[in-house]
């Protein structure tokens, strides 16, 4: 189970209906519950490679504003939950017999989620949001203690 969380920042609204779009400011946040499935690939020399992934939700929560907008709204406020998932793969070095290093890559996404405008002459955003993220870590093995 893994519990992760990522912000991204808004610089453009796109509004596909009106084939236009708006510089901007905000962000997108999003806090992931996955369950995860990884397999280590035991290649000898304390050198693994593995590949996995896992399924579960994300908590969207997004805060887009125009600089000058024609009225009082905020173009993009609100929360929503969505399918999330993730994909990865990476290495993992033993450097001890109780330490290990981890390098990773990760792709993730949140699914169908729908996010409102606060104006009520504007509809609501519907997106899916997906990342690149890479990682790095340390493993403590407490079975050699």
């Amino acid at each position: 189970v893994e519990v992760s969380y990522f912000e991204n920042s808004v610089n453009r609204l796109d509004y596909p209906y009106f084939s236009t779009s708006f510089d901007a400011s905000g962000h997108v946040s999003s806090v992931n519950v996955l369950v995860n499935v990884w397999h280590d690939f035991d290649m000898g020399g304390g050198f693994k490679p593995y590949v996995g992934g896992g399924a579960g939700v994300g908590f969207v929560d997004a805060r887009g504003f125009r600089p000058n907008p024609p009225d009082d709204y905020n173009e993009l406020v609100g929360s929503d939950i969505g399918f999330a998932f993730q994909a990865g793969a990476g290495v993992k070095f033993e450097l001890t017999d109780m330490i290990g290093a981890d390098v990773g890559y990760r792709y993730r996404g949140v699914m169908d989620v729908t996010l409102p405008s606060d104006d009520p002459d504007q509809v609501n955003a519907s997106t899916d949001i997906y990342g690149h993220f890479v990682q790095a870590g340390i493993t403590v093995h407490l079975n050699g203690m």
